[in-house]
């Protein structure tokens, strides 16, 4: 049985993604698959001045850093994996993000793609 931390001032469970733009976008989030070099995204449609907050059980702060790509939906690997070096080159990558603990702690847990 697994114990769960209660959210605090070390631990934050979720993080707030804030679309300030007229366009619908996809919010990505990279999983590796392990040392073969294989990477997936999952996609979250990002509708224009949406507020979207990315809930987690665990704390944050225990899976930092986290990647996360604002992708165009007019070009998007849509399944499977890909080679973690050709994300760019797959995806119309619009602003790629590293999220680690200084980021979120100086942004107040929250990402803002203007």
């Amino acid at each position: 049985m697994k114990c769960y931390q209660k959210e605090g001032p070390n631990c934050h469970k979720k993080i707030i993604f804030k679309n300030r733009t007229d366009f619908t976008l996809l919010l990505g989030e990279l999983y590796k698959t392990g040392g073969d070099g294989k990477c997936g995204i999952s996609f979250y449609e990002f509708k224009p001045r949406e507020d979207y907050e990315k809930q987690e059980d665990n704390c944050w702060e225990d899976n930092l850093p986290v990647e996360v790509y604002i992708v165009s939906p007019e070009k998007f690997h849509r399944e499977g994996y890909i080679s973690c070096d050709s994300i760019e080159i797959k995806n119309k990558v619009l602003k790629h993000y590293i999220l680690t603990l200084d980021y979120l702690h100086q942004n107040n847990w929250t990402v803002i793609f203007e």
